[in-house]
């Protein structure tokens, strides 16, 4: 038989923190021992043009989507009041959602532009690819849950931001 309460412990209780000591331990050790191996070959000089297209839309979309996730998770009180009212609820549904397809059409741009220049794939390794998968599935999964289930932003506060808040005091 499948013991559920084990798998929760695991991931929601042992693997937070197990990834944020390799997270500091690896992030040292990469830092004293290979510190160029942070970044990958610069491909910004080999074509531009579908760069712009899907950089531009990746970045502002990410960063707010980050920001409103940041501000939910410090600011909890705040953001309840914010999404008390029906309409504003609506309103940032619908923001969160146009905000998760701008990041994902952006990312997309980027992996096709990675493929198809010539140029761009000659310096692209294969941990970029690895990378770029790894935001896809994730950017595709954060909207998928908010395409589907209702109410993302009161889940995340009632849900996610306590259980944080939890790992963070070490109480989870």
């Amino acid at each position: 038989m499948f013991d559920f309460a084990l798998f929760d412990f695991v991931l929601f209780v042992a693997f937070p923190y197990v990834a944020v000591v390799l997270a500091v331990v690896v992030g040292i050790h990469r830092y004293t021992h290979d510190r160029f191996s942070y970044s990958s070959f610069s491909s910004q000089f080999l074509e531009n043009r579908a760069l712009f297209w899907g950089s531009v839309p990746w970045h502002y979309a990410i960063v707010l989507i980050l920001l409103a996730h940041l501000l939910a998770a410090l600011f909890p009180a705040f953001w309840a009041d914010l999404i008390a009212t029906p309409v504003r609820l609506y309103v940032l549904e619908v923001t969160g959602l146009a905000l998760a397809l701008t990041a994902l059409l952006g990312l997309v741009l980027l992996i096709v532009r990675r493929l198809t220049s010539l140029r761009a794939f000659v310096v692209t390794s294969l941990l970029d690819f690895v990378l770029l998968g790894v935001l896809l599935v994730q950017v595709g999964l954060g909207f998928w849950v908010a395409l589907v289930y209702r109410w993302g932003s009161d889940w995340y506060l009632h849900t996610a931001v306590p259980w944080m808040a939890s790992l963070l005091v070490l109480n989870p």
